[in-house]
């Protein structure tokens, strides 16, 4: 064995958890050196029109008492969790500010802190070495998709800590005998990841269904597993009815609105049909960009589907050799709901989004030290040398992600929320297909009209009569992309497109690539 082998075995076998926590420190400072970047930078950075939703819900929520995004539209195009954690940062005062972002920034990094000190505590204990602990927490650290996602201003942080507690839970719930009061904390701890994202709901199943089988051979056992299903169900059954009730649908119309605007879209250019559907969803989940970037893998770029390889090449080798139950229990499912949500949000909705596959970088994390836990022969050197790797791997692609960012056009949109701050009075009322940015700056309502924070908007674009409900509405001005206007959504506009638009303002003076240019329409009656 070399010095290096000795020095770096010592050091990692004797100060395991002040590595892990030299980790979780350092992936928190980055995490919040993020969050602490200006919001005009992160809006081209990693800061969707989205996240806005969120800010301006929990501001209304409590200023007016409308679970609304325009203080007039009750609705459910959110995931409650996050929602009723940023509530008092952003429902404590009626004005709104750049402060309160980052406020929330960095509630998101605490909490993805606590994330990878679990992801790191897990893997030491599926691979029964401590060294390979710390790797694992710097993989998902150090990963740049990571910490740009969970600090994007959703739900992406508050989802993956849940994700982690609920399989800490569940290794303690396997390797335990499963006392009442643990089944209630897997339970509850279950329900509080479907609140987080209700996606998160392939991975709840899944894991279910895992404990049932890894009982197989104790079925005195599964009355407890059927409890923990149940406590998780009846902790989302609030929103549930609350939805149907109060917005009028089981589901999240956010989840549903884009989608079928997108489905209608490709109806109308190919025509009904079987075909059709397949054609797109092939289309979809082989989209090449995505793939390229990373967004399905939840690694940096094309490698990411290297590494995949290698670790699900890796994993039937092991599992060929040997049969560790509890390893299959714990993965197996997390692997599979991450294989669901590639096939659900590509495949099915049309329509994936970089957050939505986040878990697939904690499920890596925890999987690739399985696949290359070292021989006792130069293992710590090895290990090293893989650290290394991906240390070198992480800081090139962290850096060309925040050179490019994922939203550059955005820019635009904040210049036209400035311009109309300037030139249309408080009193008006404005809509647009993408609403967050515009009506986090103004005191007027923006209506939103691609349905997803809007129910009324949703059924304006099934009823292809966005026209009619802008004027019977009341909506003095539209403002958008070119794109969404005479495009993504012209097929849903009806009578009085376009005639019933006066232009009267254009943003930016250099079309962007694919959206167009941002113009403002004076609405006619």
């Amino acid at each position: 064995m070399t010095l290096l082998n000795r020095i770096l075995g010592a050091f990692l076998s004797n100060k395991f958890r002040w590595l892990t926590f030299g980790v979780v420190i350092v992936g928190g400072l980055l995490r919040l050196w993020v969050s602490l970047q200006p919001i005009d930078a992160l809006i081209e950075k990693n800061l969707p029109d989205d996240s806005y939703y969120y800010f301006v819900i929990a501001n209304n929520t409590i200023q007016s008492n409308s679970v609304s995004m325009d203080g007039i539209n009750v609705t459910n195009g959110f995931h409650p969790l996050w929602l009723i954690v940023i509530m008092p940062i952003f429902g404590w005062s009626s004005s709104l500010s750049d402060s309160q972002i980052t406020q929330a920034l960095i509630l998101s990094s605490v909490l993805d802190m606590v994330t990878i000190w679990i992801i790191g505590y897990l893997a030491a204990y599926l691979t029964r070495r401590e060294s390979l602990g710390v790797f694992a927490a710097g993989l998902y650290a150090f990963n740049p998709i990571v910490i740009l996602q969970v600090t994007n201003g959703l739900e992406t942080a508050i989802s993956m800590l849940t994700i982690a507690l609920f399989l800490l839970l569940m290794k303690a719930w396997l390797t335990r005998h499963p006392s009442w009061l643990l089944t209630i904390l897997v339970g509850v701890s279950g329900g509080l990841m479907f609140l987080a994202r209700s996606d998160n709901v392939f991975l709840l199943g899944l894991a279910y269904l895992a404990a049932l089988v890894y009982w197989k051979n104790q079925r005195a056992r599964w009355p407890s597993v059927i409890a923990a299903g149940c406590v998780s169900f009846i902790l989302a059954l609030p929103w549930f009815l609350w939805s149907y009730f109060v917005v009028g649908s089981w589901m999240q119309e956010s989840g549903v609105a884009v989608p079928y605007a997108i489905q209608a879209r490709v109806i109308l250019n190919e025509g009904p049909g079987m075909w059709t559907a397949l054609k797109e969803s092939l289309r979809q989940l082989t989209f090449v960009p995505i793939w390229l970037r990373g967004d399905y893998t939840g690694l940096p770029f094309f490698l990411g589907v290297v590494l995949w390889l290698i670790v699900i090449i890796g994993l039937i080798r092991l599992w060929r050799k040997n049969s560790p139950s509890l390893e299959k229990a714990m993965l197996l499912p997390l692997l599979g709901s991450c294989l669901c949500l590639v096939l659900v949000h590509a495949g099915v909705r049309w329509y994936p989004r970089p957050w939505y596959f986040i878990p697939s970088s904690i499920a890596f994390a925890l999987a690739f030290p399985l696949v290359i836990k070292p021989v006792r022969s130069h293992g710590t050197q090895r290990l090293f040398l893989y650290a290394i790797g991906f240390g070198v791997y992480f800081a090139l692609t962290g850096y060309t992600f925040w050179q490019i960012g994922y939203y550059p056009w955005q820019r635009e949109m904040l210049a036209a929320s400035r311009w109309l701050g300037k030139n249309i009075s408080t009193d008006s009322k404005v809509a647009s297909f993408n609403s967050g940015i515009y009506t986090y700056y103004n005191v007027f309502p923006v209506i939103n009209l691609d349905g997803v924070v809007n129910h009324h908007a949703f059924q304006a674009i099934q009823d292809r009569d966005v026209m009619g409900y802008l004027q019977r509405d009341g909506v003095e001005y539209l403002i958008d992309y070119d794109n969404a206007i005479n495009n993504e959504y012209e097929l849903f506009m009806g009578d009085g497109y376009p005639e019933d638009l006066e232009e009267i303002g254009v943003i930016n003076d250099v079309p962007v690539s694919g959206l167009g240019l941002i113009r403002v329409y004076r609405v006619l009656d």
